[in-house]
């Protein structure tokens, strides 16, 4: 029986859910990134990538700087855009923060990572 569960995602990995921040959204618009190629990896294992929707915001705050760095024009900022988008799904803060007090439990655990439900350790080479 398939788990159904936060954002009504169905699957095999559905009870593994990472929140993304900030920070490694901005890494995704690099496209030979060790970040991108972990975070594709992932969701083609089942994985489900989530961040709250003010990361949008952010984005488009820090947009011109992302560019920049990143030596993008406008249409390629734009389709780094949409490929994040179907990476990630942006949620309201308020249904991250129902599970705030297990991701800091599984934080204290995985040293860096903050997952909803608790998961088998995930090696880069089960990745490949």
């Amino acid at each position: 029986m398939k788990e159904k569960n936060f954002g009504g995602y169905e699957g095999e990995g559905a009870g593994v859910m990472l929140v993304v921040d900030t920070s490694v959204i901005f890494a995704l618009f690099l496209s030979s990134s060790f970040t991108r190629e972990l975070a594709v990896k992932l969701v083609e294992k089942g994985m489900k990538l989530i961040s709250p929707v003010h990361a949008l915001n952010e984005i488009s705050k820090y947009r011109n700087e992302i560019m920049s760095k990143f030596l993008l024009d406008k249409e390629e900022f734009k389709e780094c855009l949409q490929f994040i988008t179907l990476l990630i799904e942006f949620v309201e803060e308020k249904a991250i923060m129902r599970y705030l007090k297990d991701a800091q439990k599984n934080l204290s655990r995985s040293k860096g990572c903050a997952l909803f439900r608790p998961c088998p350790e995930i090696l880069l080479s089960d990745l490949e």
